[in-house]
């Protein structure tokens, strides 16, 4: 069983680099820009509340909304979904979100 990284892990990595991995092979780097909670009200139990985190890329490839493998010097490996956004205003590149509930 694989295990996901939770919100504290990537916090601890934001601004590193994430390598996504297509058939054994690294089609893409991503930057993690943003680890965000998804809170809607007060809630006891911490672990409960969900978050999302933003990824950016480069203005030349678009990866489709799939699961795909993460590779990360701190995380090690570990399977996500994440979908494209839309190419940031200012850098040019496309962002893509993952959202843990």
């Amino acid at each position: 069983i694989v295990s996901l990284p939770n919100k504290e892990d990537f916090q601890k990595s934001l601004n590193t680099s994430f390598c996504v991995v297509v058939n054994e092979e690294i089609v893409e780097a991503l930057t993690l820009l943003e680890c965000t909670s998804n809170s809607n009200g007060p809630t006891s139990n911490s672990e409960l509340i969900g978050f999302s985190l933003i990824f950016e890329g480069n203005e030349k490839i678009v990866l489709p909304q799939m699961m795909y493998f993460f590779q990360h010097d701190f995380l090690q490996e570990f399977p996500l979904f994440i979908v494209p956004i839309g190419f940031h205003n200012q850098s040019g590149c496309m962002r893509y979100q993952a959202i843990f509930n």
